[in-house]
């Protein structure tokens, strides 16, 4: 599997060939409502894009006493590629790219719970739970909440 880092609109692309018009949408309404750019890492096998990780430093008004933190995630892996690992190697190679130093989150969908599994396996910790969420903001079919987790470099534990 190769990994890489693309711009936006090649994702874009991918997206709207394989009809995943809820996931471009809320990527470019993102990007235009909060100015903040993703970066975002694809896995390509057989030259074919089969999954891809984005991620964003978070702005500097979510930050509190959090140096440079970064949000991880969406995660997604092609159903082809599903159960062979592709989702547990971007999201090392995600990691790797960060920097193991760095503060990640990652909120889940409750019920994705090989997600979550996923970033378990990464190093992440469950630190809470966003409940009631808006279906409408987030593109849901139904209310549902979040699994907040949190990765820190155990030697950057702060308090």
């Amino acid at each position: 599997m190769i990994f890489t880092k693309t711009k936006l609109p090649r994702l874009l692309l991918h997206l709207i060939r394989r009809k995943q018009f809820r996931v471009a949408v809320r990527l470019v309404l993102r990007r235009f409502t909060d100015g903040v750019p993703d970066t975002i890492f694809t896995a390509k096998a057989q030259n074919k894009i089969v999954g891809y990780c984005i991620i964003r430093p978070l702005p500097s008004k979510y930050k509190f006493d959090i140096m440079n933190g970064y949000m991880v995630g969406p995660v997604y892996v092609a159903d082809e590629a599903r159960g062979q690992g592709a989702g547990s190697e971007l999201l090392e190679y995600t990691v790797n790219q960060i920097g193991q130093e760095k503060t990640m989150y990652a909120y889940i969908l409750i019920q994705n719970k090989k997600s979550i599994h996923v970033f378990e396996k990464a190093g992440f910790k469950k630190i809470g739970y966003m409940e009631k969420i808006d279906k409408a903001f987030y593109l849901v079919e139904q209310e549902t909440a979040f699994v907040l987790m949190e990765k820190r470099d155990d030697n950057n534990q702060e308090g």
